[in-house]
């Protein structure tokens, strides 16, 4: 008789910590939760080059490179925050040369998309010194979220 009480007490000790712990909200596992997917859009028309277009995947919140020139003397960034604000960020990085956005930085926010940006190249004005930089060219972005199973995309750069 005594361990048929003691199994009735640890059956309900059990049941009741298992209502306790589904009540207890499920942080342990949110950095496993995947992020929104996008389908991003560039089109990037170098001054006196050829046009380059192109459309990857890539997910809300996390950095994505959008464009990687052969050589790696480009590279070009997004990230796309959750909210429609101004918190979206491109930036662009060129190595050895230097390039920069209209804006004299190597990064530039942006709200909605599509959006246009000039890039120039040379070095970047400092303080109230003018510099004279070249344009390199135009760079459009637009993007558009997307549930992950839909998105089947070659990458194409």
């Amino acid at each position: 008789m005594n361990i048929n009480r003691s199994f009735r007490l640890s059956r309900h000790f059990l049941v009741g910590i298992a209502m306790l712990i589904s009540f207890v909200p499920d942080v342990t596992f949110a950095e496993g939760l995947t992020h929104e997917a996008l389908r991003v859009r560039y089109i990037l028309l170098p001054e006196g080059g050829a046009k380059i277009s192109a459309e990857t995947r890539c997910e809300r919140s996390r950095d994505c490179v959008i464009y990687r020139s052969d050589n790696d003397e480009m590279q070009i960034k997004i990230h796309i925050e959750e909210d429609e604000g101004f918190s979206n960020t491109v930036s662009i990085d060129c190595s050895p040369a230097e390039c920069f956005f209209d804006n004299g930085k190597s990064y530039i926010r942006f709200g909605a998309a599509p959006t246009s940006f000039d890039i120039r190249r040379g070095k970047a004005p400092n303080g109230l010194e003018m510099r004279s930089a070249s344009r390199f060219g135009k760079l459009t972005i637009s993007y558009r979220s997307t549930a992950p199973e839909l998105l089947k995309i070659n990458d194409r750069r």
